[in-house]
Order: C-alpha cells, then structure tokens, then sequence
C-alpha cells in the first residue's frame, strides 16, 4: 500500500513542482532536483513502519526496527532536502535582479549542511549524547584543518567569491597574470574558466580571491570599445575625421552586437611618431561582441581612407645624417 501510494504521491508532486516553474530554467532545475524514487521510498517506509508496530512481534525487535526506520527515514528525507533547496534557488534565479549563483560549491554546501544536520538528529534519535560528539568533533576538526590548509583556503575562498556575488558564472572576466575567459563553475578547490579558444582554464580559489580582477559583464554587460588609428600629417584632420565617423555609423547600423542608440564618437589623441592619431568609440552589447566591430570597422576604414587618398601612415623613423669635413 505504501508502494503504490507513493507512486500517486510521486506524480502528483512532481506535476506540482514544475507547474511552479518558469519554463526557461526547468531543464536546468530539473538537473538538480530528482525526486524520482525519493518520495516512493518514504510512503514504503511509512508503511513498514506501521506494518511492524501493528505486527504480533517480540517488542525488543520492534524497538531495534523502529530505529532502523528512523535512521533510513532521515537520511531519506536530507537526501529530499539537499535537493528541493538546490532545485528551490536554481528555479528562482533566472527570475531575480540579485544574480544568485549556482554553483557546484553552493550545492556542495547546501547538501552537507543539510546532511550534518540530519546526522546529529539520528544521534539524537538513538539516544547519543550530542554534546560529547561535538566536543570530539571540534578537537579533531583542529587536526584536520592544519592538515590541510591548502585545501581549506581554496573552499573558503570560493565561498567568499560566490557570497560576494563579483564574480558569477557566465561573466566574462581578465586576471592580472594575463588568463581571461568565460567563469564556467566556482568549485570547492577551483575556478573553471573557459577561455576564447575553448580550453578550461583551473584556477584554485585562493588565488582568485587574492588576484586583481576585471569583470567585464558587471556592473552591466554593455561596455565601451575603443579602437584607435592614425593618419598622415599631411592629410585634412576633419575630413579624416568625418569619414571615420561616417565608416563608424554604417558599422554600427550593419552589426547586432553594437549599441544602436550611441552615437559613435571620434577624437584626436596625440601627435604620434609616425601621424596624427585619433581614437574611434563605440558601445558594444558585450564581450565577445567587440571582435567583430572591431574587424568590420577596421576594413572599412582602410577602404574609405583609400578611396579618399587619405594616408594610414607606416611606422618609420626619420634619420639625418650631418657630414663633418
């Protein structure tokens, strides 16, 4: 009976659950929360439960089963738990200006919080003494935790690094020894970053937390591309001028990636070695927009500086030469 009734208890809770859910993040929650078997295994549970206690057996052996049940039926439920309060987050993110991450250490931390706790409520159940095991446990924590330093460091490093929320998973992010990439999962060691050629990079997140970091998806995605050139000194600044502008504004009306309401910007910078040079911005949706702009613009510019004669200048070096008779 408690097999069957927890197959009516299983769909009817599942149906429920992801009827609650935004259609865009159920497939993602739905990696995390599986109650397929879960619930089942509680209602056979309950049913052995109430089996033995209405049985005509020895009460010694209902005693020693009823603590078995206990046992299984806690860690049963923890197992519920860990996984609706994974499920509950990874279903209300998408829907959040707050940016929650999920993250593999978030989920670690969650289940063994969860877990502990229904340790200490089966001691408890059994008739152990809390307070001695915590006594123990804190003596040899200490051990443990001067073990291994390292490996603590990095797990309470990511943690830092995703209660703080500068860096998520999916924002694009440059440390100061040069990796940069897409942030793919904060772990309880590492940080897996995923570079532009499509190689992960692992950075432990003691070294994460301690490096100079620049996020270019915070604090919004949109971000400014400047892509500087030069001309000739002998050339009309203004009419180098417009045709940059005039290059830059058909570029931003062909490409997605660009900012179509900014106006595209050009201005001199300084007298170079070889010309005068100028600067022309642009604002990029994101990231991995830029390359494009930044290509197409480039292509443009050197065909309209031809069509108009106007120089690009090469880099070179005056040298005079004095003849002393």
């Amino acid at each position: 009976l408690g097999f069957l009734l927890g197959i009516v208890a299983e769909k009817i809770i599942v149906k429920k659950l992801r009827a609650c859910l935004d259609p865009s993040c159920e497939k993602r929650a739905n990696d995390h929360f599986r109650l397929r078997g879960v619930i089942i295994a509680l209602f056979i549970i309950g049913g052995i439960f109430a089996a033995i206690n209405y049985a005509t057996i020895d009460d010694k052996l209902v005693v020693i089963f009823d603590k078995i049940l206990v046992v299984v039926a806690v860690f049963t439920v923890c197992i519920m738990l860990s996984r609706f309060l994974v499920f509950y987050i990874s279903s209300k993110a998408p829907q959040t200006d707050s940016r929650h991450p999920v993250t593999t250490i978030f989920t670690k931390v969650t289940s063994l919080t969860v877990y502990v706790i229904g340790f200490f409520i089966v001691m408890n159940a059994l008739g152990v003494s809390i307070m001695p095991l915590l006594t123990a446990l804190g003596v040899g924590g200490l051990a443990v935790a001067l073990a291994l330093q390292d490996t603590l460091s990095n797990f309470f490093a990511g943690i830092q690094i995703v209660s703080s929320r500068v860096v998520n998973p999916g924002d694009y992010v440059r440390l100061e020894t040069g990796d940069e990439g897409y942030i793919i999962d904060v772990g309880w060691r590492n940080t897996t970053i995923r570079s532009v050629t499509n190689n992960l990079i692992l950075i432990p997140n003691s070294k994460l937390a301690s490096s100079i970091v620049t996020n270019y998806t915070l604090p919004e995605t949109v971000l400014t591309l400047i892509i500087p050139a030069s001309v000739s000194y002998h050339d009309d600044l203004d009419k180098a001028e417009n045709i940059a502008l005039e290059t830059a504004r058909a570029i931003v009306f062909a490409c997605e990636g660009a900012v179509k309401d900014f106006e595209p910007l050009v201005r001199f910078s300084r007298f170079g070695d070889n010309g005068v040079e100028f600067n022309t911005i642009f604002r990029v949706r994101e990231y991995s927009e830029q390359f494009k702009i930044r290509s197409e613009f480039i292509k443009e510019l050197k065909r309209r500086f031809d069509q108009a004669g106007i120089e690009i200048p090469y880099p070179m070096r005056k040298v005079v030469l004095v003849r002393q008779d």
